[in-house]
Parts: structure tokens; sequence; C-alpha cells
């Protein structure tokens, strides 16, 4: 898996590395203040299994650490440098164990039963973004935003249970665009999210409902790591 993972962030960095060495600019009264863009990754989160998962359910959360996600942004730029707008991610993983497995749910009944988790992660912000490079045919892009990151689980341990929560992120990135057509380009992404949750509300059959803490050394990271491909208007 971590083959792959290179292997995507080497294809999505590969043209930052070679831009054309044609310098020709745009003039500054070329630029178009709106751009809207939409976003593909194979996506991978970054925060380390704990040793307390062995055998088929370290397995499981392993699974549960890859998945896609899709990107959407608009943005007003005040000149042809730099502009600000509005973004949202959402990041999909999901994975059942194969057989059935001893365990005890978040309401304190135990059983033999499968196990699933259907996790979406999604992130709503508002940033900047800044054109580092630019010619004819050619862009590279940083964008930095801050805002809200919420996690959700739908999760099968004997019955079906829906875990929440959510607190502050964050989300980088570096997009290089080529032009294809008069106002539209497209070119590879990759992207950073991140975030740290320290509470969970768990909803279970007959009502049960419990709210976790976590220890202020335990918290649940929700950092990732995303490389994709990025398709962008501007008018």
């Amino acid at each position: 898996m971590k083959k792959t993972l290179l292997a995507f962030l080497l294809f999505a960095a590969s043209p930052f590395c070679a831009l054309a060495q044609n310098t020709e600019t745009f003039d500054v009264s070329d630029h178009e203040k709106i751009m809207v863009s939409a976003s593909g990754f194979y996506s991978y989160r970054l925060a380390n299994i704990q040793n307390g998962y062995t055998g088929a359910f370290r397995e499981h959360m392993k699974q549960l650490r890859q998945g896609y996600s899709y990107q959407a942004s608009a943005y007003y730029m005040f000149n042809y440098r730099a502009g600000a707008g509005l973004e949202f991610n959402s990041f999909k993983a999901s994975d059942t164990m194969p057989g059935t497995h001893d365990v005890t749910a978040p309401n304190g009944q135990t059983g033999n039963s499968r196990v699933s988790d259907d996790i979406t992660i999604s992130f709503y912000g508002a940033g900047l973004i800044f054109n580092i490079f630019q010619e004819k045919r050619q862009k590279l892009y940083f964008h930095s935003s801050f805002g809200y990151m919420r996690f959700s689980n739908k999760a099968f341990v004997i019955d079906d249970y829906k875990i929440t929560g959510g607190g502050l992120g964050t989300s980088i990135s570096l997009t290089y665009q080529y032009l294809l057509f008069e106002d539209f380009s497209v070119g590879p992404k990759i992207n950073f999210t991140g975030a740290s949750l320290r509470r969970f509300t768990y909803k279970g059959p007959d009502g049960f409902t419990e709210k976790v803490k976590l220890p202020s050394d335990d918290r649940e990271q929700l950092m990732r790591i995303e490389a994709g491909v990025q398709l962008m208007y501007r008018f």
C-alpha cells in the first residue's frame, strides 16, 4: 500500500518539477475573477494504528486508513496572484471484517458478530489561494484553508451504531494546472488535511446514547494526504 501511495505522490509531483521554460506571462488585466474547481483523490490517513489492535482487527483498521475523496471549491481572485474562497472536501472509507468475531458493542453488549465500519470525514473551510507560478498555458497554485471537520462512522457491532464528532481543521494543497481550452484547465493536485478530535457521540439501539471524551494524549487524529486530479473553470 505504501508503494501505491508513493506512486500517486510521484505522479502528482512530477509536473511541479517539470514546468516549461517558457516564461511568457499573462497580462494582469487578463486574470479571471471567479474560479470554480472539482477534484478527485486517492487518500491515505496518516495516524498510527493503536497497539491494542491485533490480528484481523488490525488488518481491518489498515483498510480504513485508505479510501477516496472529492473536493469542490470556489474562489474570487483579487488579482491574478491571490484570492479567497470556500472549500468542501469529503473522504470515504469502509470495510467489513471477514467472518464473525467475539466483540463488545459500545453499549456493553457482548457476543459473536460481524464487524463493519463506513467512515465519512467532511471538511468545510474558507481560505486563501495564491498563484505562485504562471505562464501562458501553465499555473501553479498554493492554497490553505481553515474550517470545521466532521467525523461520522456508520458501524455494525452486534447492532447498528453511529459515531460522530467534529472540530477545527485545516487543509493545504499544491495544484498544477494546464490550460486545455479557453478558461478550462486540468492538472494533478496534492492535498493535506488535518484535525484532532477529542469528543465523540455514540448512538445505537433502543435509544442508546453516550458521549465520550478521549484523554488529551489519545485524541483521534484525522490527518491524511491525498493525490489526484483537479478540473478548474475560470470566468
